[in-house]
């Protein structure tokens, strides 16, 4: 009695706490459970309620045609353990099933039946679900493998025009000679002197580090960067400008650029990075004391 108790749950618990956990309380709490769950009629109703609140099938959905024909075929073994089996209405329980496919399975439906007059078996249209499951199934595996395959190539696709891109890269074109290849490696450039070599990175906007365009073309376009008005540019000399000082100086042959941050610039917020700063302490007001220490 104990361990029935222990077992059961939900209405059927309900029904039975009350009774002592004794040996004589066994066979009046097992008639009570059954007189409860075998009420056919309540069964019938349940089963039947669950399979016609089964949804209809979207277009080509494998999961909803799973979902159909798991509700099926637990909808007549549950019929038939209660002895109700739907032998007696198979052909509104069959109309009911195909009702519930979409267009393209009940076309499918319809080709299977061929020429036959004759209405069909649960057992037919049990086995032309699980057919169709299958067949369904391989389909998506294979559409899906070929998605893959196609996202791939794609992929590929992306990376060659990318390095193609790169391959065609102007900072890789030489301007002297308009061969492929890095100004450096140019016979034209090697030739000539320190100040002509100067003035060829001047007039052509090249890295003073490697001689390309990847730095300049970048601080240019984010802003960074902005070129001299041509009346500054003729009175100082060839230079780029930040927007509040010059980061060329010419201090020899050899001269290279230096990129600037302006710490002092402020923003709409009127703040800039050197207010943002930990600086420490101001000691200049007390610096006799300090000293005197």
């Amino acid at each position: 009695m104990h361990y029935l108790k222990t077992s059961v749950k939900g209405d059927a618990e309900q029904l039975i706490r009350n009774l002592p956990s004794t040996e004589n309380n066994f066979e009046r709490a097992w008639t009570t459970l059954r007189e409860h769950l075998e009420n056919k009629r309540l069964l019938v109703r349940s089963y039947l309620a669950a399979f016609t609140s089964i949804p209809r099938m979207k277009a080509d959905s494998v999961a909803d045609l799973r979902r159909i024909f798991h509700g099926v075929v637990s909808t007549v073994g549950a019929l038939e353990g209660i002895d109700r089996p739907i032998s007696d209405g198979t052909d509104l329980f069959v109309h009911l099933v195909v009702e519930l496919l979409d267009a393209k399975t009940r076309r499918e439906w319809e080709n299977s039946l061929g020429k036959s007059s004759e209405p069909l078996s649960y057992e037919a249209l049990r086995e032309f679900l699980q057919e169709q499951l299958m067949t369904k199934k391989v389909l998506r595996a294979v559409t899906e493998k070929a998605s893959a395959k196609s996202s791939e190539k794609s992929s590929r696709s992306v990376r060659a025009n990318h390095a193609k891109s790169r391959g065609a890269d102007s900072s890789r074109s030489c301007p002297l000679c308009k061969k492929e290849h890095f100004m450096a490696f140019c016979e034209q450039y090697r030739k000539k002197s320190a100040q002509e070599r100067r003035e060829v990175v001047n007039t052509h906007q090249r890295c003073w580090n490697c001689l390309g365009r990847h730095m300049v073309d970048d601080y240019l376009a984010r802003g960074h960067m902005s070129r001299v008005p041509e009346k500054l540019a003729a009175s100082s000399g060839p230079v780029c400008y930040l927007p509040h000082h010059g980061v060329l100086k010419d201090i020899g042959a050899d001269a290279k650029i230096r990129v600037m941050f302006n710490g002092s610039s402020r923003t709409a917020a009127r703040t800039s990075l050197n207010d943002a700063l930990h600086t420490g302490p101001n000691l200049l007001p007390v610096l006799a004391d300090v000293m005197m220490r």
